[in-house]
C-alpha cells in the first residue's frame, strides 16, 4: 500500500499551470511534530512536503489555497527522476494527492473566496479519472 496522510500549512503559494492538457498545482505543505528527547529537552520540527495535485484539485489549490491555510492531503508518495541544470540526476519526492480538503474557515476578507466550497471532497480523486 502507498498511502500519505498530512495536516499541514500551506507554503508559498501553490504555483499550477496545464501539462498534457490536464491542470496541475505543485505547493508546499508544512507539518510540525514536537517530541521530549532522552536530555528531557522539548524538540520542534517542521518538515516539508512537496505536494502535486492534478484536474479539479489543482484548480482548487490554485484559486483558493494561500500561505499558511490548514489544509488536509492523501495520496501517493512518488519519486521523480530529472536532469538538472547541470547535467546532474536528481531524484524528487511528492505525494500526488487524490484528496485535498481545506480545514480551516473560509478567509472572508478575500472577495474571490465568496464562492469557494468548504472543501474538495467533491472533487473525483485522480485515481478514478482518466488521464
Amino acid at each position: 500500500m502507498n498511502r500519505a496522510q498530512l495536516i499541514g500549512r500551506v507554503g508559498a503559494g501553490p504555483r499550477g499551470g496545464v501539462a498534457n492538457g490536464h491542470s496541475y498545482s505543485n505547493l508546499s505543505i508544512a507539518t510540525n511534530e514536537s517530541f521530549v528527547d532522552r536530555a528531557g529537552m522539548e524538540v520542534k520540527r517542521t518538515t516539508w512536503h512537496r505536494v502535486v495535485c492534478w484536474r479539479g484539485m489543482a484548480d482548487f489549490a490554485n484559486n483558493y489555497l494561500i500561505p499558511g491555510r490548514l489544509v488536509y492531503v492523501e495520496g501517493r508518495i512518488q519519486h521523480r527522476f530529472y536532469v538538472d541544470q547541470y547535467g546532474l540526476e536528481r531524484c524528487s519526492t511528492e505525494i500526488v494527492a487524490t484528496l485535498l480538503r481545506a480545514l480551516d474557515p473560509r478567509p472572508e476578507y478575500l472577495p474571490v473566496f465568496a464562492t469557494m466550497p468548504k472543501h474538495c471532497s467533491d472533487i473525483v480523486p485522480e485515481e478514478t479519472a482518466n488521464r
